[in-house]
């Protein structure tokens, strides 16, 4: 049997969850929580296998009661009604979530999951990963929160020129000639990026179209960036490039 404890700060999702999951013979309801000192408790105090956790909280959020334990020994299923950037942070960062109002199949199928994974299976890392792509896809928030050993590098977006991408990581070039490696690649960072007025002009290359300063005709032709540096152009890029140049 493996105890459950359900955290949203909205009556009736909670009341919705439990219903749902009256179908699973093999779960416990052992307690409900709608704020972080609530959950923060009653985790301590029952010892759950699995916990169901909205995001927001009243005036607080779940990375609030998260940054508050000192280890995760149980599994987390996300419910949250964010929008279409907040899911694509949940899919990135491989963790489980369940978009409301809750499928009753998509339930079933990430319980399943929990059956599958160790307890112990990198939750901490995907939790950072999930706070950094939340962070970056928000279009409300005009910073990135980069992973490092000590912790996350915020970056204005505007500051960033181009991004490199080399394998499993990308470069990313700042106006004040730094450079910082993303643990991610540069098709993921694309798609964090592409609505922040980004483009990919070539399979290794993303630039700010901020920073473009001139445009070389050639067969692909290349960018010239404000920072001096040149960017090669896709000869498959080279027309929507120019299209978007000129309409700016």
């Amino acid at each position: 049997m493996k105890r459950a404890i359900l955290v949203d700060d909205e009556k009736h999702c909670i009341k919705v969850l439990k219903i749902l999951l009256a179908d699973f013979e093999d779960i416990k309801i052992c307690a409900t929580a709608s704020t972080v000192v609530e959950a923060y408790d009653a985790i301590h105090t029952y010892q759950p296998d699995i916990v169901f956790l909205d995001i927001q909280l009243e005036e607080e959020n779940s990375f609030d009661l998260l940054d508050k334990l000192s280890e995760f020994y149980f599994h987390i299923i996300f419910t949250t009604a964010y929008n279409d950037y907040a899911v694509k942070a949940f899919r990135y960062s491989a963790i489980d979530y369940l978009l409301k109002p809750i499928d009753r199949q998509q339930l079933k199928n990430a319980i399943a999951r929990t059956n599958e994974l160790n307890k112990y299976h990198n939750l901490s890392q995907q939790l950072e990963a999930l706070k950094t792509n939340i962070n970056i896809m928000n279009p409300d928030l005009h910073k990135i929160a980069v992973p490092t050993a000590d912790g996350l590098l915020l970056i204005e977006i505007d500051n960033i020129i181009k991004c490199e991408a080399h394998s499993n990581y990308t470069d990313i070039f700042l106006c004040d000639g730094k450079k910082i490696t993303m643990t991610k690649t540069l098709k993921q960072v694309e798609e964090l990026l592409k609505k922040r007025n980004f483009f990919r002009v070539h399979q290794s290359y993303l630039v700010n179209l901020k920073y473009v300063y001139r445009y070389y005709k050639g067969k692909g032709g290349y960018v010239e960036l404000e920072n001096g540096s040149t960017v090669n152009v896709a000869v498959r890029k080279k027309e929507e490039l120019i299209k978007i140049l000129t309409q700016q």
